[in-house]
């Protein structure tokens, strides 16, 4: 129950829009819906007892945002005759958001009471339908303050501070003031590594690799040396590594390049109508972003159709709703206190792994050997393996996917654009490898990450990473 309320029946409402802009710098009251509480801002200082306009604001959902209209209240108490105590009684008397009113008793049955009746509580507390408690209630309601708006935070969070209940002003509700201390999230930034893959020039980058000299190397392990020192030489030639520290912003899978295309050109006109503020650009502006909006369905669409098409496949759509939910699951390794401790920890770890599963395949007895030789028909014996051929090779090549590894001297990307030029160079690393049945160290290098075999396992087991 607000003072617009009651007194509505004695002013004459002024059918024009209020903004802050034309309210700045006045004296107003603010009256709005109690289920919202929606209000333009006007600071409760400048208050006056006696206010020259009252603002309504509108009290339906779909009302919510629009301008509201200026009330003029000329001296309203001094109009109706009546103290600020006696208008917040009569408020309560009438219903208010604590009680409801006595059955009979409208606003101007209550205010034609409050104006006759010095002792007016004892008149609505004696009215044949008034509860048994009313008078009890009645007090509660005039010494609670009447603060509807509930400030809640989480249980010892400092997010809310110097809270301060003013007493009711005009109207039945109470003014609540506080300060935030809220803080701008902090952003993660890393330092990041890259190649501007754009500018390099991929047919230069073949005639480089046409002057690298393979001829006049006959070791394995020198040509191995060669393949990754040289590639790595120039590779860094052409499109040397950069470093610079970038805010991380996750990209989402259903963001794709068209949408990144229209974002960007959506922030162009924008620029363009900040500096111009013709109507035509603003007009350009406003059809690009409801444009862009339309586009936005993509992610809607992205998620409809791999769910659809995985339905059956219970690992992906638990990726799909981790997704969903901004769930992500952690890298989990056992306490350590340094890193490279852990590190060797593991190294050791996969070594005894592979020493293991070696050792096992010598257990066969020599029983088994011979009924297995016995059982096997003649056959020519395999003595040493043939030479392959480029074109082999070049098959082997375009048939593996696009993924690299830390230690390959290029990307796999780049390594398809110039088959024709690394081919010889391949093919030789490859045909003395099995010919002398070696494989150089350089290529028994890899990266590991363990990972834990399930989310369940305890990561203080070494058994239970992969």
């Amino acid at each position: 129950m607000g003072i617009l309320k009651v007194s509505f029946a004695f002013v004459e409402r002024i059918n024009s829009g209020s903004t802050c802009q034309k309210t700045s710098g006045k004296v107003c009251a603010v009256d709005a819906s109690c289920w919202l509480h929606k209000a333009l801002a006007v600071s409760f200082k400048d208050l006056a007892m006696i206010a020259t306009a009252f603002i309504e604001l509108p009290s339906t959902p779909s009302q919510i945002g629009n301008q509201g209209n200026v009330v003029e209240m000329a001296k309203i108490l001094t109009h109706l005759k009546l103290t600020k105590e006696k208008l917040t009684d009569m408020c309560i008397a009438a219903g208010c958001d604590y009680m409801e009113n006595i059955l009979g008793i409208c606003i101007n049955k209550a205010k034609k009471i409050a104006c006759e009746n010095k002792n007016y509580f004892n008149v609505f507390q004696s009215l044949p339908f008034a509860p048994t408690d009313y008078k009890k209630r009645f007090q509660q309601a005039q010494m609670s303050g009447h603060t509807l708006d509930l400030l809640i935070t989480r249980q010892g969070s400092n997010l809310i501070n110097g809270i301060c209940v003013h007493t009711p002003w005009i109207s039945d509700h109470s003014i609540v003031q506080f300060k935030t201390t809220t803080k701008k999230p902090s952003v993660a930034r890393k330092t990041i590594s890259y190649r501007r893959w754009k500018s390099l020039d991929v047919n230069q980058f073949r005639q480089s690799i046409d002057d690298i000299d393979i001829q006049s190397v006959n070791s394995l392990s020198d040509l191995a040396l060669l393949y990754n020192s040289a590639l790595r030489d120039l590779l860094e030639k052409h499109v040397p590594l950069r470093s610079k520290t970038v805010t991380l912003h996750p990209q989402a899978e259903w963001f794709d390049a068209k949408l990144l295309i229209e974002k960007r050109a959506k922030r162009e006109l924008e620029r363009k109508f900040r500096l111009s503020n013709s109507p035509e650009d603003i007009r350009q502006f406003n059809e690009h972003s409801e444009y862009y909006s339309h586009l936005l369905v993509t992610r809607q669409k992205f998620y409809t159709d791999k769910i659809e098409s995985n339905h059956g496949d219970q690992k992906v759509l638990f990726q799909v709703l981790d997704k969903l939910l901004h769930r992500e699951n952690q890298r989990q390794f056992p306490p350590h206190d340094n890193l490279d401790d852990l590190t060797n920890m593991f190294a050791d770890f996969f070594v005894r792994k592979i020493d293991t599963i070696c050792s096992q395949l010598h257990l066969a007895t020599v029983d088994k050997l011979l009924r297995f030789e016995s059982s096997c028909e003649t056959v020519e014996k395999f003595e040493y393996f043939s030479s392959v051929s480029e074109h082999q090779i070049e098959n082997i090549i375009r048939l593996t996917n696009n993924k690299s590894c830390k230690l390959d001297p290029i990307p796999t990307w780049l390594l398809k654009q110039c088959i024709p030029a690394l081919l010889p160079l391949i093919t030789k690393n490859v045909n003395l490898s099995l010919h002398d049945a070696f494989m150089p160290t350089l290529f028994k290098q890899t990266f590991l990450t363990p990972i834990l075999k399930n989310i369940s396992l305890s990561t203080d087991e070494e058994n239970g990473f992969c």
